[in-house]
């Protein structure tokens, strides 16, 4: 999947990657395309970051694979129902939040 949308091109020139997926759990850490794109960002030496509607894994592991900040839709949505509802709200407010924090 990488080499058929030009992954590398695109990383060469990146300076931060945000990547994120519905739910990172334990199957993310196994090599979805989330992770691999994290490891391809490390390996150069870009930092990553997270955003997920929910994070069931540890920032150490996340870490392990190149993740230096993670944010969660349901630490800024007022329930799941919520997060799920208005996904692209609470997608911006959970991206500012680790920005601003990482």
């Amino acid at each position: 999947m990488a080499a058929l949308t030009g992954l590398a091109e695109k990383l060469a020139d990146a300076d931060l990657v945000i990547t994120g997926e519905g739910s990172m759990d334990s199957q993310s850490l196994t090599g979805k395309a989330p992770i691999a794109l994290a490891e391809a960002a490390r390996d150069r030496g870009i930092p990553v970051v997270a955003v997920a509607g929910r994070i069931l894994v540890t920032p150490e592991e996340l870490a392990g694979h190149g993740v230096v900040a993670a944010a969660q839709l349901l630490d800024v949505a007022p329930s799941p129902q919520d997060a799920m509802s208005d996904a692209g709200k609470y997608l911006a407010w959970a991206t500012r939040q680790v920005l601003e924090g990482a």
